[in-house]
């Protein structure tokens, strides 16, 4: 196999893993909101007056989805020495642990109703995610930053979770 046969099959592996991973990442979301009930919104929840429309979630998610796929697709092509292959690999693991709970958190808010146990676990995905910011930083600062909007958005819903887990 020549060079060029060799570095085509890569390029198309890599770009096969990139849809793999990013398509994943964001089809899992969807599903999760599909099944979940939370196409239903909050209605009927008191919740702070600055909560954006149901709409905006619809907007915002897909675009993190995609942001922290691609996270995941940058750490997990990163290169790591001997001293950041453990912080990699803690990364890495946290990335799924963060995914689970993200795809957990509608089913327990929406149809288990179990309002207290979502801001749980929203409270710990927002530290995850944090906890996966700070990891990349060690050897991919893209995917660090990639994951930025990602905590902030979730420390805004760990508010409105808190909200409406104290007044519903």
């Amino acid at each position: 196999m020549s060079n060029t046969e060799s570095a085509k099959k890569s390029v198309f592996s890599s770009a096969l893993w990139f849809i793999i991973i990013v398509g994943g990442t964001i089809g899992l979301g969807f599903l999760s909101g599909m099944f979940s009930g939370s196409s239903a919104g909050y209605g009927g929840y008191t919740r702070p007056t600055f909560t954006p429309p149901d709409t905006t979630f619809a907007v915002v998610w897909p675009v993190l989805y995609f942001l922290t796929g691609l996270s995941f697709y940058l750490s997990l092509n990163s290169p790591a020495n001997e001293k950041t292959k453990a912080v990699k690999t803690a990364a890495l693991i946290l990335w799924g642990v963060q995914l689970a709970l993200n795809l957990a958190w509608p089913f327990v808010f929406f149809t288990l109703d179990l309002k207290t146990v979502a801001f749980i676990i929203s409270t710990v995905l927002t530290v995850c995610v944090l906890a996966v910011i700070v990891l990349n930083f060690f050897f991919c600062k893209t995917a660090a930053w990639l994951n930025v909007p990602y905590f902030v958005w979730l420390a805004f819903a760990t508010y409105l979770g808190m909200f409406i887990a104290l007044y519903n």
